[in-house]
């Protein structure tokens, strides 16, 4: 997505307007099928990322702790699983 949208926006330095056209993009970044998408990938960049991408960094953030307390042989309960993954929401901004 950052290099899709880098790259559209790019601006050329002697005019000072965007340096490729929409067909040029769409040639090399084959999987965007409409430049609406450039906005939407924008909005996902301003907010870090797609709601499913942050949900995998607080299920990769959990399971990591998960390992960590099993490797130090200590009980692992489900609302420490609860607690863990709201911490890490949190810290995503994705509270809901």
């Amino acid at each position: 997505m950052t290099r899709a949208v880098n790259f559209y926006d790019e601006i050329n330095p002697n005019t000072g307007k965007r340096k490729r056209r929409w067909e040029t993009v769409k040639r090399n970044f084959q999987r965007i099928p409409h430049q609406t998408y450039i906005a939407r990938f924008r909005h996902y960049l301003e907010r870090h990322g797609t709601k499913k991408q942050k949900l995998d960094k607080i299920d990769d953030y959990v399971f990591d702790m998960f390992d960590r307390a099993r490797e130090s042989v200590l009980p692992v309960h489900d609302i420490d699983l609860r607690r863990w993954a709201l911490k890490k929401a949190m810290d995503e901004s994705l509270h809901n």
